[in-house]
């Protein structure tokens, strides 16, 4: 889809540069994801909405390649005294090899004013190209803690994807510090096709849930608190809906419960207990305004638990929902108690923050 937002030079504000062009380019799977993909499109559309004066397009390419054509053929725009390309995913790491192709591109009469930005990859050594990325270690190992009490299923879209990595490796390292359950990982797909794979999410589930509990008549009456309870935890983009819809169709006594993740999906279903929560349409904001504004940016910045903007946990506030029979499951049929759960969600945040510099460290080591 391409849409243009323009109005004349004599209405644009002094602050801003003329003919400025921002071209978003979607991820491979697109909005439509319920999740990171529609917040980074709210932010969007939101930054455009702010500015008619910078001249938009939206564009969801179906391939790398395509990506690839989309970039050279707006780098011949003519009457543009600063292009950006907003490249919304981590696949697009190879799309644009600065600072070649950008010195290319201003030899051969393109425009000379040339900015990239791209979530959750690696930045080229180039001032006006950055990446940033929400680091998912920290509440992922929250997360984990807060689900030690139940089996548990990890699902995540792939390996090696470095956000991905980072929240299945938190999750694990945070379930194994009380849990003596062992947990259940899969990865839907070897690509990046495992973050839009929901019915095979959803088969996933029911077979780990099945293979867990053999014993379990789905249709027949379910004995409140007879099984220990199960926590999905997906990371696996727009496949996560599959998660989401298995557990809403299950009876409530069984306390088969998923992780919201990326934003709060406590009203999508009573089956989620609490989300991990991801700043991302405040920081794509933040970097947008930076370029409206011409101030430089980071060329790579990671934000962990103890910055400003973090991945965090957020609760849910429906009734009957009760979060400490995963910490404890004695405590059947204790309602929600805030203190405590707040207590220990300060214990695991202090004990996530140590944890998650010691990963990034690591990664730094590696990288």
């Amino acid at each position: 889809m391409l849409f243009g937002a323009c109005r004349s030079d004599d209405e644009q504000t002094p602050d801003v540069v003329k003919h400025r062009n921002v071209v978003f380019i979607s991820s491979l799977g697109g909005p439509g994801d319920n999740g990171y993909n529609d917040l980074l499109m709210e932010a969007e559309v939101a930054f455009m909405t702010e500015h008619p004066e910078i001249e938009a397009h939206f564009l969801q390419p179906k391939s790398l390649e395509g990506a690839k054509t989309i970039v050279n053929a707006f780098t011949y725009i003519e009457k543009c005294d600063s292009l950006l390309f907003v490249l919304n995913g981590s696949e697009y790491a190879g799309v644009i090899q600065a600072p070649q192709d950008l010195d290319s591109i201003a030899k051969r009469g393109g425009p000379s004013d040339i900015h990239v930005l791209q979530f959750e990859g690696r930045a080229d050594e180039l001032p006006t190209t950055t990446s940033f990325n929400v680091q998912r270690y920290g509440a992922s190992y929250i997360a984990g803690r807060l689900a030690s009490g139940v089996p548990v299923l990890v699902l995540a879209a792939l390996k090696g994807d470095e956000q991905v990595d980072a929240a299945v490796q938190g999750f694990l390292d945070g379930y194994s510090v009380e849990s003596t359950y062992t947990p259940h990982v899969h990865y839907l797909s070897d690509d990046v096709r495992g973050f839009d794979m929901p019915n095979a999410a959803m088969q996933v589930c029911d077979s780990v849930v099945r293979q867990v509990f053999p014993d379990i008549d789905f249709y027949g009456k379910v004995i409140p608190f007879q099984y220990p309870g199960f926590c999905i935890f997906p990371v696996a983009g727009g496949s996560n809906m599959g998660a989401y819809r298995y557990v809403s169709a299950l009876p409530p006594e069984l306390m088969i419960n998923a992780i919201g993740m990326d934003k709060d999906y406590s009203t999508f279903s009573g089956a989620i207990p609490f989300s991990l929560t991801v700043p991302i349409r405040e920081l794509v904001l933040e970097h947008l305004k930076k370029w409206v504004r011409n101030e430089p940016w980071p060329q790579q910045q990671s934000y962990g638990l103890e910055a400003d903007l973090h991945a965090d946990i957020i609760f849910s506030s429906l009734p009957g929902i009760n979060i400490l029979h995963w910490l404890d499951p004695d405590n059947n049929s204790q309602p929600v108690q805030s203190q405590l759960l707040n207590k220990r969600l300060q214990e695991f945040r202090q004990e996530a923050i140590v944890k998650e510099k010691a990963y990034e460290e690591k990664l730094k080591i590696r990288n």
